[in-house]
């Protein structure tokens, strides 16, 4: 019975893990859809965001747009873009298919593990139509503590340069705010357990215990 009670009592303070926003910007509520800047074969798109913490099982997402037709692309995440960059900054890529029309949300990247750094997101295609990154001329922003979303960014793709993130960058018009989100679970919180559960399980605890005594 001893033993029991001491799982029982253990396993009502265990941590409840529950995704947080890390950063986000997205169009304020009511806000109609913006059109997006291309990600075709001239041209690329990436955004930045720099947080101080660690994050685990950390999804990403952006709000993308197309044409009439299903176009392919790629998505990397790296610690840093510009000539020089190779693959020793990247953190993950992946192949993404733009909507046809739109704009939907479309999750880029999920489940990885992130240190506390700056992180660029970086959508390319080497389609002549390609698709694009909506954008918020007034977006809406959210950010944790200790996080800061960086500036949109668009590269042009050099003939010579199959890496996107090493094309040569520079900033969007001042209304051309990528719409985007990280979530993930923090990293070493601290354990909060749900109080209603922990009385409940604290008072099974003291009826074994009595009943041990009898």
């Amino acid at each position: 019975m001893q033993s029991c009670c001491a799982v029982l009592c253990l396993f009502a303070f265990l941590p409840i893990a529950s995704a947080a926003t890390i950063v986000s910007q997205t169009n304020p509520p009511g806000m109609p859809p913006s059109t997006g800047v291309g990600a075709d074969s001239s041209e690329s798109v990436a955004i930045s965001w720099t947080m101080n913490s660690s994050y685990k099982n950390v999804n990403i997402a952006a709000y993308l747009v197309g044409s009439n037709v299903p176009d392919s692309g790629t998505a990397y995440l790296t610690t840093r873009i510009g000539p020089s960059t190779t693959t020793s900054a990247q953190v993950a890529s992946s192949p993404i298919t733009f909507p046809v029309f739109g704009p939907v949300w479309q999750t880029l990247f999920s489940g990885l593990t992130l240190g506390p750094g700056t992180y660029y997101i970086v959508l390319s295609s080497t389609e002549a139509v390609g698709g694009g990154w909506s954008f918020a001329p007034t977006p809406l922003d959210v950010t944790a503590p200790g996080a800061q979303i960086g500036k949109s960014l668009y590269g042009v793709n050099l003939p010579s340069n199959a890496y996107a993130p090493a094309d040569p960058y520079g900033p969007t018009y001042s209304n051309e705010n990528f719409v985007f989100a990280v979530q993930g679970d923090p990293v070493n919180a601290a354990a909060v357990p749900e109080p209603a559960y922990s009385i409940l399980v604290l008072i099974a605890c003291g009826v074994i215990a009595k009943r041990r005594r009898r």
